[in-house]
């Protein structure tokens, strides 16, 4: 089977530290691997900011100490934090409505039938029960 060194696989497995597989049986299973490793890379980074925002830290100090200053530093960085949250939505709900306006106007074209994809490939080695190698090859798109 011949795999376009161009499509979004073999792009998302060659920027990864990993070489793409040489039969479709693994190669199938690298992009979903990758995925998952840097999901679990990106969930402990969510934690960590969470466990060390300090807008909330001031503010239940502030409450339980009774300290004004510290109140008033608290809310100050809440109010920013809430601020910047607000300006990231409207943005990107600016942003949604502007990439609509855009896909609204590109032409609609019928493309030829192209040949079996990847899962296609793999779903029907599996129901086989064999494993075909891979040949990567580039392939311009126009």
């Amino acid at each position: 089977m011949n795999v376009n060194k161009n499509s979004w696989h073999y792009q998302f497995i060659a920027a990864s530290p990993f070489n793409p597989a040489q039969n479709i049986c693994k190669y199938f299973w690298q992009p979903p691997a990758i995925l998952a490793v840097y999901f679990i890379i990106i969930f402990f980074i969510i934690v960590i900011i969470i466990f060390t925002l300090a807008p909330w830290l001031s503010l239940a100090v502030a409450w339980y100490t009774g300290d004004p200053i510290l109140w008033l530093l608290g809310i100050s960085k809440v109010s920013l934090m809430l601020q910047f949250l607000a300006v990231a939505f409207f943005g990107g709900c600016y942003l949604w409505d502007k990439y609509w306006e855009w896909r609204a106007d590109q032409p609609i074209s019928i493309a030829p039938p192209k040949p079996p994809g990847i899962i296609k490939t793999y779903y029907r080695a599996w129901k086989a029960k064999y494993c075909p190698t891979l040949e990567f090859i580039y392939i311009k798109n126009d």
